[in-house]
């Protein structure tokens, strides 16, 4: 976009813009470098927490309501790395939250200047990610019109968030790249993407399945923090889990919260608070549940990561209710919880603690990566001038980043979902076209995807007769091919 790149015209993505408008406008302020994301995560953290703890102030006492925030500061550990690169859904679930803080005052406030306050964040939200913004939107406007008893109301609030969407679809249809938009950020989403990532809750009494399905089961059900010590073959405390300590795991990561949306909702019905509380429960509730519909069809852990904010308000405020009885209890599940956060913290750290010197920063990574990518950046940069074109498949377009080289297709990730048989050919026209003389693979995509040779056997092909290996930089499980051009 900084080249003066037009989304979904000149790069393909089924993401909404709005997460890379926000690091276009870092980027041109602060130069193009790794670090900046990374500080505008911790600032995006911080303002999260800080709108959990508003939110939740609505509902119970000062010291209970900063249980949320302390609650997502743990998790923040628990879904590494997930919550410390910049990336849309924490972004649009900040505009979720404070959508749901905006509405959690008395209905004669609800006037019109709040209500266009709101369909300003819920536009900014839509921009940001398209089942984030439909759902919070759903939410608001059943919210306000039960709190005002009108529909009417609903203006301001649809002015809001016309004024904030207008003029991005007027840009790309001016720029001819409204079609495309339409195409890569709603219709691929219900077509291609519910196809080739629908992964179902796991069921509450299956166990984890036999090899060769373990490691793809593993790797997208587990907290990331967890999969590591798969991964790695760690040890917790000396202890090294089991397949049923990783199966507890899953279980408790998705079934606890369903179980304290469905205890949120009770009690948000038929409660003894007072009418205040009442009607803010009601609406963090309804608001936690729609947007845990999100989490769906694609069910993995980092999935379940994003739409965990609003439960834990209401986790929080559900034990505030038995707190009076059972303080000590809460206190010590809570130090308990901490405690095993900051053990596996000690062992991400260990784990990722070699640096990885690039132009664009440094960045700590496990000892693999670091040799891989770190040899890989390296020659590609010495055997190309710097305003070469490099392409690199299937899903890695951070060495774009690192190595300071552009994509001379399309197409940053060559997966299903995203490049079909039409795309397959489109990348083949490319490279042949512009003869572009490097290539870097690596062979083996996620455990979700069968080998690359077997998801694009022509353009695999076509790399095989026009790209020999010229190097193969391996370690462990990673391997990248540099492949150049006969």
């Amino acid at each position: 976009m900084l080249a003066g790149e037009i989304l979904y015209r000149d790069v393909n993505t089924m993401l909404a813009p709005g997460i890379y408008y926000l690091q276009a406008v870092l980027y041109s302020l602060a130069g193009v470098r790794f670090v900046v994301s990374r500080a505008a995560m911790i600032v995006l953290n911080a303002a999260t927490a800080a709108l959990l703890y508003a939110i939740a102030e609505t509902l119970m006492p000062p010291v209970w309501a900063a249980l949320p925030a302390v609650l997502y500061a743990l998790l923040i550990v628990w879904g590494f790395p997930v919550l410390t690169m910049l990336n849309y859904s924490p972004v649009a679930m900040l505009f979720m939250l404070g959508v749901v803080r905006l509405l959690l005052v008395d209905p004669e406030r609800l006037g019109a200047p709040r209500l266009f306050a709101v369909g300003l964040l819920l536009g900014l939200g839509i921009t940001c990610k398209q089942n984030f913004g439909f759902l919070g939107a759903v939410a608001a406007a059943g919210t306000v019109v039960l709190l005002a008893g009108r529909i009417r109301v609903l203006g301001p609030l649809a002015a809001g968030v016309v004024i904030v969407g207008l003029p991005q679809l007027a840009y790309y249809a001016a720029h001819g790249a409204l079609s495309d938009l339409v195409r890569d950020t709603i219709l691929a989403t219900l077509t291609e993407q519910r196809t080739y990532y629908h992964h179902p809750i796991p069921d509450v009494l299956a166990g984890i399945p036999p090899e060769p399905e373990t490691g793809g089961f593993l790797f997208r059900y587990l907290p990331p923090s967890i999969h590591n010590y798969v991964m790695e073959n760690g040890t917790l405390l000396g202890w090294k889990p089991t397949r049923s300590f990783y199966r507890v795991v899953i279980v408790l990561s998705y079934y606890v919260p369903i179980a304290i949306l469905a205890g949120g909702a009770f009690l948000a019905l038929l409660g003894r608070d007072a009418p205040r509380v009442r009607r803010s429960a009601r609406t963090v509730a309804a608001f936690a549940a729609l947007l845990f519909l999100a989490l769906f069809p694609n069910t993995g852990w980092a999935h379940l990561l994003f739409v965990l904010p609003l439960v834990l308000v209401l986790a929080a405020w559900l034990l505030f209710h038995v707190g009076s009885r059972l303080r000590g209890c809460v206190l010590l599940g809570v130090a308990l919880l901490a405690g095993m956060t900051i053990i596996i913290e000690r062992d991400l750290c260990r784990w990722y603690s070699v640096p990885l010197d690039t132009p664009r920063g440094r960045v700590l990574v496990k000892p693999e990566h670091a040799e891989i990518m770190g040899e890989t950046i390296a020659y590609i940069r010495s055997v190309t001038p710097p305003s070469a074109e490099v392409f690199v498949l299937p899903y890695v377009p951070i060495y774009y980043f690192f190595a300071e080289r552009r994509n001379p297709t399309r197409y940053d990730l060559v997966l299903p979902g995203n490049v079909g048989a039409r795309e397959e050919q489109e990348i083949i026209d490319v490279l042949e076209r512009k003869r572009t003389e490097y290539v870097l693979l690596n062979p083996m995509p996620y455990p979700d995807f069968a080998p690359f040779e077997q998801l694009y056997p022509r353009l695999h092909a076509y790399l095989e007769d026009h790209y020999p290996a010229e190097r193969v930089f391996r370690q462990r499980w990673t391997v990248m091919e540099v492949r150049r051009r006969r």
